[in-house]
Formats: C-alpha cells, structure tokens, sequence
C-alpha cells in the first residue's frame, strides 16, 4: 500500500520521467524463474553428481523418492530368483537392479524400473553402459504414491519399445503379482495372469519361469512380522487364475480383489501403439 501512495504522490506533483520509473519499478518486482530443460546428454550428467535420483520427462526432472526396506527386498527376491532360473538354463539374459535406466525414445522418458531382464545384446543409448533402449520384462514394486503411475501412464510408455514383452505388477502390501504378457506382437494381443496368496505362483510367459509368491515374500514377511494370510474380498476369485487373451492390454486398474458391487469398472486399455488394433477386448 506505500509503494502504490508513493507512486500516486510522485504523479500528482507532476514529476517528470515518471513513467519510465513507474515502468522500472514495476520491472523490479520478483519474477518466477523458469525451469530448465535437460536434453539427456545434460540429464546424464546431473544425474551422475546428484545425491537424488530422477526420471527425465521430455527435458524435465522429476525427483524419485526412496522406496521403503520391504519394497527393496521385494525388488531383490525377485531380481535373485530370475538370475538363478536364467543360469540354470544357460539363457544368454542380463537381469538389472533399480540403478539402470531405461530410455524410452518414443516419448523421450528415462525412468528406473525396479527390475529389468535384457535378453538380446544390450542396446545403451548414447553409448552410456548406464542407459539401455531394449528391455524384455520389467518388473515394478506398486506403492501407494506410485500405483496409479505405474499402471497406466508408465504402461503406456513401455508399451512403445519394440522389445518389450513383459510386465509385472508386484504388490508390497499383500502377496499379489500381475503379468502382463504381449502374446503376439502384430496383432496387439495381450495375456493376464495374476496370482494372489503365499500358496500361489506366476509363470512369467515371456521367460518361461515360475515365481512362487511364498518366495518372492519371504523376507518381507519375516521382516514385518505379518503372517500375509490372504483375507478374501471376494471369495468368488481364486488364489490364481489366467485370462482369456485380449486385444491390446487389459487395463492394469482393473483390480479382481475389490469387493463386488464397488462401483470401480475396468477402464480402457492404456496400451496405444502401432503394433496391433487399440480395441479392448477385456470384460
């Protein structure tokens, strides 16, 4: 209110140059400084220095918080069972922790899965060992933060890589893996399986492995003290099942443990990509 009563003074007496100081004065006010965008050149070596991880997102940084102790057990179990299976059958795979990013050039994303299987010879963008364009499985870790992200947005994304075949959803609440599997990549055609209770298993399509859910939550199990015993929403489902195939991948929030008569549909597929018809074909 003093910068205005002064202003006014300063017309009313007549003072000249007055709209060249009302203009300068006004210019002086703070402004907002805008952020800046990385090209992944620039990304990679901020990324290198920083103590805070982050995904790049068409030039922007977004920070990535730090996952909780069962999450990363979780992540673990599950990247230690997939390399001891892959040895056993000699199969010329590389599985990779958290620490490798992923580039995704179709929408210009680097991110950091929680697991990633490579079973051709690693393509590494920009010639950087800590970047590679080519994943067969990925495997995330849902948490309530980043749930909604990894199940639509971030499936759509991966959608667009030509050698991706796999996706596991992993719950760290309960014992619960989805996959979701490219079953014939011209025509767009996507296989479910889910798997839910510590005497259930997934088989994992595109690598031909068999998870034991008793397993993969062992040690979140022991560390938490939670007994896991699966307490049924729904009695009508069972403790494992597979879908019928589907044209483009079923829509990954169509969850089968929420009660019936929820009111929550399964929406449409968040999979668009040129290798196959968008048509949906998941009940």
């Amino acid at each position: 209110m003093k910068s205005r009563e002064f202003l006014l003074n300063i017309s009313a007496c007549r003072i000249p140059h007055f709209n060249y100081l009302r203009k300068n004065f006004v210019l002086m006010q703070p402004v907002a400084e805008e952020k800046k965008l990385f090209n992944f050149e620039e990304y990679l070596a901020f990324e290198a220095k920083s103590e805070v991880r982050h995904e790049f997102d068409n030039g922007k940084l977004t920070p990535i918080a730090g996952g909780t102790l069962y999450h990363s057990i979780i992540a673990n179990m599950i990247g230690a069972m997939l390399l001891n299976f892959l040895r056993s059958k000699n199969r010329d795979c590389h599985v990779a922790n958290s620490d490798l990013k992923v580039y995704i050039p179709h929408t210009n994303l680097g991110v950091y899965p929680d697991v990633t299987v490579i079973c051709e010879e690693p393509q590494f963008y920009l010639g950087s060992p800590a970047v590679i364009t080519n994943p067969q499985l990925i495997v995330e870790v849902l948490s309530a933060d980043t749930e909604a992200y990894d199940r639509t947005t971030k499936f759509e994304n991966y959608c667009s890589i030509p050698s991706f075949r796999e996706y596991v959803l992993v719950a760290q609440d309960r014992p619960f893996i989805e996959a979701f599997y490219l079953h014939d990549p011209e025509t767009a055609l996507w296989k479910i399986n889910r798997a839910s209770g510590l005497e259930a298993s997934i088989t994992l399509l595109s690598l031909g492995c068999e998870l034991a859910l008793k397993d993969v939550y062992r040690g979140g199990e022991v560390l938490s003290g939670a007994t896991w015993l699966p307490k049924p929403t729904n009695p009508k489902i069972p403790s494992q099942f597979n879908t019928t195939l589907h044209s483009s991948p079923p829509s990954p929030l169509a969850r089968p443990d929420e009660p019936a008569g929820s009111g929550r549909r399964a929406r449409a597929c968040p999979c668009r990509h040129s290798r196959g018809p968008s048509a949906c074909l998941f009940g």
